[in-house]
Order: C-alpha cells, then structure tokens, then sequence
C-alpha cells in the first residue's frame, strides 16, 4: 500500500493465532528499527504512524 508520512496505519489480526508487524526481512541483522508491533493476538490489532518515507519489507517474526 502506498500512505504518507503521518497517516494512521491499523493493522488487525483475523486469524487464529497470533502474530507480529516487524519491519525488516528474517534474514537481516536488525530488525523492527521502523516498527515492531510485539505480539499481536488473535481478534485484536495495533497502529503504526509513519515517520519516515520509503519502502519498508515487513514480516510476522512468529511465523516468517
């Protein structure tokens, strides 16, 4: 998706399990330095604000 810098980003998890929103890809050596939701669990979902433009790769850390 394309958004700009300021927008509110909400990020829900419909699925059964939990997950995370991490920035970066598994095979890099820092992860999560843009955004790093934590656990998100099941039915429940967070938001992100940009800060910065730019393309960011993001992953599920528990299940990449």
């Amino acid at each position: 998706i394309s958004v700009n810098v300021g927008d509110t980003i909400t990020i829900k998890n419909a699925d059964t399990v939990s997950h995370t929103f991490t920035s970066g890809n598994p095979s890099d050596d820092q992860i999560g330095t843009e955004f790093n939701s934590g656990i998100i669990s099941s039915g429940t979902g967070t938001t992100w604000t940009p800060t910065n433009s730019g393309e960011f790769p993001y992953f599920d850390r528990l299940h990449p």
